[in-house]
């Protein structure tokens, strides 16, 4: 078991990042950019990036590793 949540760790920060890494990206669109309507395909890619992340938050809160019992 500590396998799998190593690996949903691994997913949650991957996720994390990515929505960093998007909302920044959405952010640099729309200081240097006259079609200032670009930025949204990055904000929404980072709405769902956040999304997974708080899923799979909320998979390891329901059945946390120091609650399981063999």
């Amino acid at each position: 078991m500590g396998l799998a949540y190593f690996f949903l760790f691994i997913m949650i920060l991957g996720a994390t990042g990515a929505t960093v890494a998007l909302l920044v990206l959405a952010w640099i669109i729309w200081k240097k950019s006259r079609f200032k309507i670009f930025s949204v395909i990055p904000v929404l890619l980072a709405v769902t990036c956040a999304v997974a992340a708080f899923y799979l938050l909320e998979i390891v809160w329901r059945e946390p590793p120091w609650g399981f019992h063999f």
